[in-house]
């Protein structure tokens, strides 16, 4: 196992494209997920659920067009109120948000979602829309039904650990949640787990029915509850960036609390996090080589 095959597999699986129309991109992933271990002969078991998801039409001016991205799940006009998104304050609300922890000035980040209509924008074009003192924006929400595919692979009957990945990704997504999905889909095709399961779950990122975070570990915590009950819980969510850990935020053990009661999360820190966090900047540039080597190796320890 090493750091060139884990960056190839995420280049294969797509995570460094930039991407708008998350339902086929999230679907696409899980075809070549299922394409690999196919190709691996890996044992893995599938559980469907159905879910909505949502589509987006957008825009975003302040005299000329702005870079933006959605971050509302109801359809309607952008208003002039600026919001930091760093917080993870979900606002009910039609506002434009901009994540002030974000490494980049030009980049666009999408912390989280809002039950109004919500776009997301620069530090960069927040200047322009102070200077202009207006801005002009719309947001169409196009709900979708999808089929939410979570996937068991490995020793799918006894597992002393599961380790949990999500799949799906916003924008780009090689921290968030690319570098995770292309470890353990090298370490099943390489036979190191043994003892072991690896549950890759998706639709995490968005939902619409009924919580945009939680619907997917329900439905997950469903699908396989034995096996969860069973076994150690191990999530990988964001690693090979700043700082990865065995960690307590908050905002994680509350997102996958829904998979079983104790678990533990190893990722990054939400503090370092936000500054690339479902961001356009989430791509094969933000990847620490060192960090990356020293948490596969750590993940690699786990292992039964």
């Amino acid at each position: 196992m090493n750091v060139r095959s884990v960056i190839e597999t995420v280049r294969e699986l797509g995570y460094d494209s930039m991407r708008t129309d998350y339902i086929e991109k999230t679907e696409e992933i899980y075809s070549k997920i299922v394409e690999i271990l196919d190709r691996a002969e890996v044992s893995y078991v599938v559980k469907e659920f159905p879910a909505l998801a949502p589509e987006w039409e957008w825009e975003l001016k302040a005299g000329e067009e702005l870079p933006s991205l959605p971050s509302g799940l109801v359809s309607g006009e952008i208003e002039m109120n600026l919001k930091d998104s760093s917080d993870l304050r979900v606002f009910d609300f039609p506002n434009v948000n901009f994540n002030s922890h974000l490494r980049y000035f030009e980049e666009v980040s999408t912390p989280i979602f809002h039950w109004a209509p919500s776009i997301s924008t620069s530090k960069k074009a927040v200047v322009k829309i102070l200077e202009k003192g207006k801005v002009e924006g719309r947001l169409k929400v196009k709900v979708r039904p999808v089929s939410l595919k979570h996937l068991l692979a490995g020793n799918v009957e006894n597992p002393k650990k599961v380790f949990v990945v999500h799949y799906d990704a916003l924008w780009k997504g090689v921290i968030d949640n690319g570098l995770s999905v292309a470890l353990f889909l090298n370490l099943l095709e390489e036979g190191k787990v043994k003892e072991d399961a690896v549950l890759f779950l998706g639709f995490s990122e968005v939902t619409l029915w009924p919580k945009y975070w939680e619907y997917s570990m329900m439905t997950a915590r469903e699908g396989f509850r034995d096996v969860l009950d069973n076994s150690e819980v191990i999530v990988v969510d964001c690693i090979g960036y700043k700082g990865t850990d065995f960690i307590s935020d908050k905002e994680y053990l509350e997102a996958y609390s829904a998979l079983k009661e104790e678990i533990r999360v190893f990722g990054t820190p939400m503090k370092y996090l936000l500054e690339i966090y479902h961001s356009t900047a989430d791509d094969l540039n933000a990847i620490s080589l060192e960090q990356l080597e020293k948490d596969i190796k750590r993940v690699m320890d786990e292992l039964s």
